[in-house]
C-alpha cells in the first residue's frame, strides 16, 4: 500500500490482495493514530464514538476559551479602557465570543462602573459565581494541604495527588521504604504535579482500564464505568502513560495501545 497525494486529496494505491482488505472499510469513519514514525493504526469509528469525541473535543475549547477571557480580565497590563464594553468583545474570536456571551448570561462576569460620573462600563468577574473560580478554589485548597494532610489522604485512599515540591518531598521522607521497594508507584506529570498510588490499588484500576471493551476512551467515561473518583483514574492513567501502554490523544482523551 502506498499514499498519494494529489491536488490535495490523498489516495491509496493497493497492492495485490490488499483490495481484499481494504473493501470493508470502504464508506466507513476511519481514525489514523500513530504509534511510532514507522506505525500507524487505521480503526474504524461508530457514530457514538464520534459524537463522544466531537463533544469532548468542543467540551475542552470551552473551557480554553473560558480561561483565555479570564486570563484578560485578570491582566492588570489590560487597561480598563480596553475591558470597556464594545471594546473588549474586539479582543476574542468568534469561538471566544459564543462562550463569553454565555458567561455574560449566567453573571459569571457583570459589568461595573470606576463612578457615576463615568457614562461606559468596563467588564469584571464576578467572584461570587465564577465557576472557574470555584474550581481554582477547590485546587487551592489541596495546594495548601499540610505535611500531615497529604499523609492522611493517602493512608484513607491509597492514593494522592502532590501538588508542590514541598509536598513530594514529604511524601518521599515518610514514605520512603515503601516507594523504594516498589509498594508505591508514582510518576511526576507535565502538568507539574505528582502522582502517587499504592501498588496493590494501581494494578486493580490498571487491569480494569486495559480490559475495558473499547480501546478509546474519555476520563469521565471510564470514572463513570468503574464508579471511582476521577483523581484515581488520573492517577492511574498517568503512570500508564509513562509506561506507554495507553496515549493520550487529547485532553482527557486516550487509546489503549
Amino acid at each position: 500500500m502506498k499514499i498519494v497525494k494529489k491536488n490535495n486529496v490523498y489516495f491509496l494505491n493497493l497492492d495485490k490482495n490488499e483490495d481484499l482488505v481494504i473493501d470493508k472499510y470502504i464508506e466507513k469513519k476511519l481514525d489514523v493514530l500513530p504509534i511510532t514514525k514507522d506505525v500507524l493504526i487505521i480503526r474504524t469509528i461508530d457514530q457514538t464514538t464520534l459524537n463522544k469525541e466531537i463533544q469532548t473535543t468542543r467540551d475542552s475549547a470551552s473551557l480554553d476559551s473560558k480561561q483565555k477571557i479570564l486570563n484578560f480580565l485578570n491582566n492588570k497590563n489590560l487597561s480598563v479602557k480596553e475591558k470597556l464594553q464594545g471594546s473588549f468583545e474586539k479582543l476574542l474570536s468568534e469561538e471566544d465570543l459564543l462562550v463569553f456571551n454565555e458567561m455574560v448570561k449566567n453573571k459569571e462576569i457583570i459589568l461595573c462602573k470606576l463612578s457615576d460620573k463615568y457614562k461606559n462600563s468596563f467588564y469584571t468577574i464576578n467572584k461570587k459565581s465564577s465557576s472557574l473560580d470555584k474550581q481554582k478554589n477547590s485546587v487551592k485548597g489541596k495546594e495548601d494541604m499540610s505535611n500531615s494532610e497529604v499523609i492522611d489522604v493517602f493512608l484513607k485512599n491509597n492514593f494522592v495527588i502532590l501538588k508542590n515540591h514541598k509536598d513530594t518531598e514529604d511524601f518521599k521522607r515518610e514514605f520512603e521504604e515503601k516507594v523504594n521497594s516498589g509498594q508505591i508507584k508514582g510518576i511526576k506529570s507535565f502538568d507539574g504535579n505528582t502522582y502517587v498510588i499504592s501498588l496493590e490499588l494501581f494494578v486493580e484500576i490498571k487491569d480494569k482500564i486495559l480490559s475495558y471493551s473499547t480501546q478509546s476512551f474519555t476520563l469521565d467515561e471510564i470514572s463513570i464505568k468503574f464508579n471511582k473518583e476521577k483523581e484515581l483514574i488520573r492517577t492511574v492513567l498517568e503512570i500508564l502513560k509513562e509506561e506507554a501502554l495507553i496515549l493520550e490523544k487529547r485532553k482527557d482523551q486516550f487509546f489503549i495501545v
